[in-house]
């Protein structure tokens, strides 16, 4: 989950172009979280979720070729989510789901960090 976000976080390439980001576990570098699903900054977009990859591309072709493209792409795609659960945000799942995902996250960021100090290593 928003592996491609923690690693521009960890790498500091979040620092400094706005106060917002997409992504509710990209926080633990002391970013600062929005509940947008894509947010463009600069020349660079973090997208919060899987289902969000699709929203940030139509987003990026209605930016490049225009609305109507980007809106027969979706047609196309027949893109029209319809989600079985409301419990796709921290607010909409609680506290408890909250926790158990945390550790989780906490374990991923772990490993994360290692990786990342030893590609420094490699890469100086």
């Amino acid at each position: 989950m928003y592996t491609g976000g923690l690693v521009l976080d960890a790498a500091g390439l979040l620092k400094g172009i706005g106060p917002r980001h997409t992504g509710q576990w990209l926080t633990y570098w002391g970013t600062t979280h929005t509940d947008q699903r894509v947010v463009f900054d600069g020349n660079r977009v973090t997208v919060g979720g899987v289902t969000a990859g699709i929203d940030f591309a139509l987003e990026l072709v209605a930016k490049i070729k225009g609305e109507e493209l980007a809106k027969r792409v979706q047609l196309v795609l027949e893109f029209s989510p319809v989600p079985p659960f409301h419990n796709g945000t921290p607010q909409e799942a609680g506290q408890n789901a909250r926790c158990r995902c945390a550790k989780v996250e906490n374990r991923w960021i772990c490993r994360l960090k290692k990786l990342l100090y030893m590609l420094q290593i490699v890469w100086g």
